[in-house]
């Protein structure tokens, strides 16, 4: 009866915490996305600056600078933002996987019923 109930216990605190793993996915998520959104903000003023200054001639020396600085910032977060391959976890592999494999006939499971004979279902 005791080791049941400490079964149960363990089982019940297994399921209510989160698991290490998932916070870290969800953890570099968070930071895809706020690195993400970083990068679309700078785009967006990079092209303010260049729809008032057409002519890259006409613009002040303090917009050529921060144009300059934000192209910068604009490659720095390309660069953070490309994952190696061999960092992607199984999840994400499976979605690729997946994704890429979207539309395909899935074949039917075979379950066997009796040695000569197995049925498709």
């Amino acid at each position: 009866m005791g080791l049941c109930s400490l079964i149960g216990a363990v089982a019940a605190v297994d399921s209510r915490y989160a698991k290490q793993v998932y916070v870290e996915k969800i953890e570099q998520r968070l930071d895809q996305k706020i690195w993400s959104d970083r990068y679309y903000q700078i785009q967006q003023r990079i092209w303010q600056l260049q729809d008032r200054y057409p002519i890259p001639q006409n613009m002040p020396q303090s917009v050529k600078e921060e144009l300059r600085k934000l192209k910068f910032l604009k490659e720095q977060i390309e660069r953070k933002l490309r994952i190696p391959a061999d960092q992607l976890g199984t999840i994400e592999l499976a979605v690729a996987h997946a994704k890429a494999t979207a539309g395909a006939p899935v074949p039917p499971k075979r379950i066997k019923v009796s040695e000569n004979y197995s049925m498709g279902v």
